[in-house]
């Protein structure tokens, strides 16, 4: 049966993005894929664009499930998520576009894959601390607790190089990954983790960062790399919560 849903077509070429409206139909999810109770909307995204690197976080579709605000649960689609826009992708069936999900309707999804652990994403506003900007991001949950570890799987452009074809030169962007991690505390503005150390991690706590320092050296945990921040933070998480100790500015 199809369900008639509105959907726009946003076309980059060269870095300029244009958006054309049209009307479309969305089908039923391929057989192998359990049918919905519940369906995504959004915009149709074709993406036409060159580039030296990729947009997406991970750059195949990946089997996942996602919950609306609503509270109703979409599960067993085809996902993937883009760091350049900061948007969450789906593909309906392999016989349709890809369609660019309504950010407002998603509360958090997560993308499954056989050969690592599920990854979920949360779709969070908060206040970076210093700053005054309220930003809205689809941020990858690293740990969940009275401290909470985040990373924002940002794409970014650094740069371009030009090719010369039959038509013309073409500038061609290059794009990397350059990830963000805040570290948030109850309803306190978010702190940027800007080095893997101990010492970067100890003095986002100001209150207490010699306990915090001297917890981690004890405990031998070494921060070199983002598994091994996301393992403190857990640590120091379930440490601070046994102690009583309060993290308020």
């Amino acid at each position: 049966m199809l369900t008639p849903v509105k959907f726009s077509i946003l076309i980059i070429v060269n870095g300029l993005f244009f958006l054309l409206p049209f009307g479309m139909y969305a089908q039923e999810q391929p057989s192998y894929l359990p049918q919905p109770k519940y369906y995504l909307s959004g915009d149709a995204f074709l993406d036409a664009s060159t580039s030296k690197g990729s947009q997406y976080y991970i750059e195949v579709w990946l089997e996942g499930d996602v919950v609306l605000k609503s509270g109703h649960e979409v599960k067993s689609q085809l996902l993937r998520y883009n760091g350049f826009l900061d948007e969450l992708l789906w593909l309906p069936s392999v016989a349709q576009s890809q369609v660019k999900v309504d950010k407002d309707m998603v509360s958090h999804f997560t993308l499954l894959s056989d050969n690592a652990e599920p990854v979920e994403f949360v779709n969070i506003s908060f206040t970076p601390r210093f700053q005054s900007a309220h930003i809205n991001i689809l941020a990858q949950q690293l740990h969940k607790g009275q401290i909470s570890l985040l990373v924002h799987r940002q794409i970014i452009q650094n740069g371009t190089y030009s090719e010369r074809t039959d038509r013309g030169t073409y500038v061609i962007p290059i794009l990397s990954p350059r990830p963000v991690y805040y570290l948030l505390v109850d309803d306190q503005p978010a702190d940027v983790v800007r080095r893997f150390s101990r010492r970067s991690l100890a003095r986002l706590f100001p209150e207490n960062e010699k306990t915090v320092r001297r917890y981690l050296k004890e405990q031998n945990i070494r921060i070199r790399n983002e598994r091994e921040l996301a393992i403190a933070v857990k640590s120091l998480d379930d440490w601070l919560e046994k102690q009583e100790i309060n993290l308020n500015w």
